[in-house]
């Protein structure tokens, strides 16, 4: 199989980070009016509560969007041994073919993924050492059936070109195994 690498789409990410960055600025912008108007202490500290969420949440994703911005690692690489994913926060790394089950599409509110079942989904839930990574894995795995979900929103290709290419990866690698 020939090795196919797949490059971050840093036109999407650049635009998601001065998204996020306008956004938490505007929670900024929110707990300094709160601090201001200090009305009723429980609007005071619901909003002073909501602006930190924001400024977290925003500025959070922010950060991670222009350190991805700046990564010089491929998107995605697939190749004979398996596919490298390096597309978000939540990507794993190296995920061998062996350890594949199945690959679907899924779509959730408009957004479309490439779900990889695994046959054993809490070896990799556990492969990273990071908590909150960690937690955003057993959740995509227990909502969503697999702990890995690939877009290609950050990647340079559209979503049914990866969707594809892992597929026939993955046909391939079987074709070759002895039944």
């Amino acid at each position: 199989m020939k090795e196919t690498k797949i490059e971050l789409n840093k036109g999407n990410l650049l635009t998601l980070s001065v998204l996020a960055i306008v956004m938490a600025l505007v929670a900024i912008f929110f707990i300094i009016l709160t601090l201001q108007e200090r009305d009723k202490t429980i609007y005071f500290i619901i909003n002073l509560g909501l602006g930190s969420i924001g400024v977290l949440f925003f500025g959070g994703g922010a950060l991670f969007l222009l350190q991805k911005y700046q990564d010089k690692e491929p998107g995605l690489i697939i190749n004979e041994k398996g596919i490298f994913d390096n597309s978000s926060f939540i990507s794993l790394g190296f995920i061998a073919w062996a350890d594949m089950d199945t690959i679907t599409e899924l779509t959730v509110k408009g957004q479309h993924f490439i779900r990889v079942k695994m046959k054993n989904p809490k070896k990799y839930t556990q492969k990273t050492k990071a908590p909150l990574k960690r937690m955003f894995l057993v959740l995509n795995s227990r909502f969503y059936g697999s702990p890995i979900q690939i877009s290609a929103n950050s990647l340079k290709a559209r979503h049914q070109v990866v969707f594809q290419l892992i597929q026939s990866g993955l046909d391939e690698y079987r074709s070759l195994q002895p039944s």
